[in-house]
């Protein structure tokens, strides 16, 4: 197996010859973007301190992408990750006003007191 893959690197010809990027190379940068941006704003949804907060934002990000999972328009996908950067700049906000008030952790949060 290792043979074969290395055989095929090398006889490949593209290695050695520049080529135009594809639409399929595209299509795969504006994935690769997108995905990107999805992780981020669950991870900066994560870092909300307050319980609700945390869930609601993580639970409307996750929906948002969902409902435009099988978007294939490139202007309105476009258009729908400019809006998810100015969404994500507004959570990045959101988590720094967050975390300037103090707050009891609900007893959900704390798996010690289900027990």
């Amino acid at each position: 197996l290792r043979t074969f893959f290395f055989s095929q690197i090398a006889l490949s010809p593209s290695r050695f010859t520049k080529q135009a990027p594809s639409s399929h190379s595209g299509k795969m940068a504006q994935r690769t973007k997108i995905l990107g941006l999805y992780a981020e704003m669950l991870r900066t949804s994560k870092q909300f301190h307050t319980y609700n907060f945390r869930e609601y934002a993580l639970r409307v990000t996750q929906q948002r992408f969902r409902e435009n999972k099988s978007l294939s328009d490139p202007d309105s996908a476009n258009k729908l990750v400019e809006e998810a950067q100015k969404q994500l700049e507004l959570l990045r906000r959101q988590v720094v006003i967050n975390s300037m008030y103090a707050h009891k952790r609900l007893v959900i949060e704390d798996p010690q007191a289900m027990a």
